[in-house]
């Protein structure tokens, strides 16, 4: 994260190790989240899918982090993440953009994007799912 606490991963180039820190951590903070990709919600409709990370491995200039889903994401180039929360709509949300290339392979489909942003969002409504399953 940022050393400013903003949350903010940035600059024109971060070290793999440094950007899958920043994953790690939102991870770690919020346990699930809703995937959205440039071309739309993961998984069909907005909300559908909430997914924990299980793995996040760094090497030079490559990312790789899978899922509870069996969802791998490898992400290449120079990324930046930014970590940020819209009080508004109360989400917190990590933004991954400024990738050269980032794979998405899924129940045996491939996608593939070259630029645009991949988001992952934790709802209001998700924190409620999650408190209730904490319930005895």
């Amino acid at each position: 994260m940022h050393p400013s606490g903003a949350g903010e991963v940035e600059g024109g180039a971060v070290s793999s190790t440094d950007f899958g820190q920043a994953v790690s951590e939102f991870f770690a903070r919020f346990d699930r989240a809703i995937l959205e990709l440039p071309s739309g919600a993961f998984g069909g409709r907005p909300g559908d899918v909430a997914m924990r990370l299980t793995e996040c491995t760094s090497g030079p200039r490559i990312v790789e982090l899978r899922f509870d889903i069996g969802l791998r994401m490898r992400i290449e180039g120079e990324p930046r993440a930014l970590v940020k929360k819209e009080e508004f709509v109360d989400i917190d949300l990590l933004e991954i953009d400024a990738f050269d290339r980032l794979l998405l392979e899924w129940a045996g489909r491939d996608e593939e994007f070259s630029d645009g942003a991949v988001r992952f969002i934790v709802a209001s409504i998700e924190r409620r799912k999650a408190a209730l399953r904490e319930m005895p």
